[in-house]
Order: C-alpha cells, then sequence, then structure tokens
C-alpha cells in the first residue's frame, strides 16, 4: 500500500513548488511529481493554476494508480485552496484524458530565413536588458498577456536572465514607456573557415501594441547577414506575429500538440469570460469534475457586470457538457458555435448556449516554456 509524502521546498514563493512521492513501507520512492504554485492568463486576467512537472513512475511500479492517487490528492488540495486550473505537457493525452485532462493548447513553431524578414525597416530601437528595468518588462508581459490564455504571468528576471541558457533580453521604449522585449539565443557551428548553421532563436517576446511588434521584427532584421535562419519556439499565442511572416515563401512552420488543463473551480473561470454587453443570462451544468465544478451554474451578465453563483436547479440546463467539454470550451480552444456543439462529446444544448459560447473562445493562448 503507497503513501504519498508531500514537501514544499522552502526557496521562496517565486520558484515554490510541492513534491510528491508515493512510497511503500521501506521508504522506497514508487512515484513522484512536482506542482508549481503559478497565475496564468485567462481572458483579460490571470487564473490562480497549479503546473504539474516531472512526473515518472518506474515500469516496475506502473499501472498501479499511483499517478492517479497523486493527481486526486493534489486536485482535492488545490481545488480547497481556490485554485482554478491545473496545466500540464502530457506525454499522452488520452492517459491525461481519464485523469480530467483536455487539450487546450498546441506550439506553434516558426523558421524563416532572416534576409526574407521585410514587413519592418532594418533599425535598433531596443536596447539591453538591466535589472533595473525588471518592472518596465513584467508591464509589457501583463499587457501582451490581456486578451490570451495559457501564459504564465512573471513576477521575476529569471525567466530574462539565464546565463547557462545564454538567454539575451532586450528592451524597447516607445515615447518614454515600455512597448516591447525580446529573449533569444544564438547558436552556430565552425566549418573550416566560417560559422554555419547560425540561427537566432526567439524564446520569448512581449509588447503592448503594434508599435512594439515592428519594434522587435526591426531588432530581428538587424541580425541579417550574421545569422542564416530566425527560428520562434512558439507562436501560438501571438496570431499577428505570425501574420507578418506568413507572406515568406521560404518560411516553415510546425505545430505540435502542447498543454492540457483541468478545471478545478469553475466559478473564477465563469467570472472571467468576456461577456457581450447587452444584457443576458444562461445556466450551466457540468455534469463531473468533483465539487470546485460538478453543478448547476447560472451567469447574469451585461455591460460590465457579471453575476455567477450555484442554483439548486434540478431542471434542464441551457447547456450541459462534462469537466473536460467546458475545459475545452472555456479556453477556445474549439471552435464553439452551435452548430460544431453536436460533434463534441460531453456537450448537451437543450435550451440556447449563444450566452456562454459568446463569452468563450476565439483568444489564442500558449506558453514559451516547458514546466
Amino acid at each position: 500500500m503507497a503513501e504519498y509524502v508531500c514537501e514544499v521546498s522552502d526557496r521562496g514563493t517565486e520558484n515554490e513548488r510541492t513534491k510528491y512521492r508515493a512510497v511503500d513501507e521501506n521508504g522506497n520512492v514508487l512515484s513522484k511529481g512536482r506542482f508549481i504554485p503559478a497565475r496564468t492568463a485567462f481572458g483579460k486576467g490571470f487564473l490562480k493554476s497549479v503546473l504539474a512537472a516531472g512526473i515518472a513512475t518506474p515500469v516496475e511500479h506502473r499501472r498501479g494508480g499511483l499517478v492517479r492517487g497523486m493527481f486526486s490528492l493534489v486536485h482535492e488540495r488545490s481545488a480547497e485552496e481556490g485554485v482554478a486550473v491545473s496545466l500540464l505537457h502530457p506525454f499522452s493525452f488520452a492517459y491525461y484524458d481519464r485523469l480530467g485532462y483536455a487539450k487546450v493548447g498546441d506550439h506553434l513553431i516558426a523558421r524563416v530565413p532572416v534576409r526574407l524578414i521585410d514587413s519592418a525597416e532594418r533599425r535598433c530601437d531596443m536596447v539591453p536588458y538591466e535589472p533595473r528595468m525588471l518592472q518596465d518588462v513584467i508591464s509589457v508581459s501583463d499587457a501582451f498577456c490581456r486578451g490570451r490564455d495559457l501564459l504564465v504571468k512573471r513576477t521575476g528576471d529569471k525567466w530574462f536572465v539565464n546565463e547557462d541558457k545564454g538567454y539575451k533580453t532586450y528592451v524597447g521604449y516607445s515615447e518614454g514607456k515600455p512597448a516591447a522585449y525580446i529573449v533569444y539565443t544564438t547558436s552556430s557551428r565552425f566549418d573550416v573557415n566560417r560559422l554555419t548553421d547560425t540561427v537566432l532563436t526567439v524564446r520569448e517576446f512581449g509588447y503592448t501594441g503594434p508599435a512594439g511588434l515592428r519594434m522587435i521584427v526591426s531588432f530581428i532584421r538587424m541580425f541579417e547577414g550574421e545569422f542564416e535562419t530566425a527560428e520562434f519556439t512558439n507562436l501560438a499565442m501571438a496570431p499577428e506575429f505570425d501574420l507578418m511572416l506568413r507572406h515568406c515563401e521560404q518560411a516553415s512552420w510546425r505545430k505540435v500538440p502542447d498543454i492540457a488543463a483541468r478545471i478545478l473551480n469553475a466559478a473564477p473561470v465563469l467570472e472571467a469570460g468576456d461577456y457581450p454587453e447587452r444584457e443576458g443570462a444562461f445556466t450551466l451544468r457540468i455534469t463531473d469534475g468533483g465539487p470546485g465544478t460538478e453543478g448547476f451554474w447560472r451567469v447574469e451578465y451585461g455591460g460590465s457586470d457579471r453575476r455567477v453563483r450555484r442554483t439548486e436547479c434540478t431542471g434542464e440546463a441551457d447547456i450541459t457538457l462534462t469537466q473536460r467539454a467546458f475545459t475545452r470550451l472555456a479556453y477556445g480552444y474549439d471552435r464553439a458555435t452551435p452548430e460544431f456543439l453536436g460533434y463534441m462529446d460531453g456537450v448537451e444544448a437543450a435550451g440556447d448556449p449563444s450566452g456562454f459560447l459568446a463569452a468563450f473562445g476565439g483568444r489564442p493562448g500558449g506558453v514559451f516554456e516547458h514546466f
């Protein structure tokens, strides 16, 4: 019989993480995982989240429900602490589907010859990052997160300064205000008498508007002649950036399924919906997922106001969802139209689902890091 041991690191809130281990009666580790508290972008704000990482079970201890037991414990404790969502990079979407997780995001990798990037003029209006600029960069990151999902809120400079990985960060200002930043690395190899396979890899970026985006593109163009290729590790959260590259015939894109999520508390998610200005209401029923999600929810909205409450309703809801379907629709991974609902598992629309569908979907989402 396995026992679960929980250990919280004492390295400060930014790096705090909880380690879970399943051990036998002799203290031998049978399975383990790390769970990192964070805030992740959703709509115009951030949700209290937990990031699951490093889940591992030796082959001889698999198929015994150890990971399922660990996640059940984490989900229960996290829900009690007000955590809205759990996120992870699954090794298998089918496996984590059985634990209540649903796919909510992809990874979009792009490669383009630097010489073919011509959607902005070639100039450098950015300066090297210094620690005194931290709050400026965070303000750009926060602005960039609004209207996008999944991005992890930045709270310190560990994302912008990493000498071991060779990170370089530049910051751009427009009329004295922070407008953009870019984090990149470079690679090459020496062949006989020259450098070849030269790549500038964009690890992360953020901008407050079109001027900031053009500033980043102009900065990248300054490396023409030094680097052959610009590689963007993820553009899933930035379709407008992707749009600036699509006319390059020699550019290539690769989409990789990336993020799975499980909503643990429905209330903060429903409260964060992008509801229409007009007045409206709907009743949602979630059929499973635990005490933080299961049951009937009544949502009333209009203008900047919205009211989300549980109800004792026992009749038909406008829309009934399994917890996994709720997660997929809330994050907009599936095209949320009344016609499309008929093709989805775990969805039943007995009434008018338009209010719910209008509040969710249509936002890009993704993460830069692998947690």
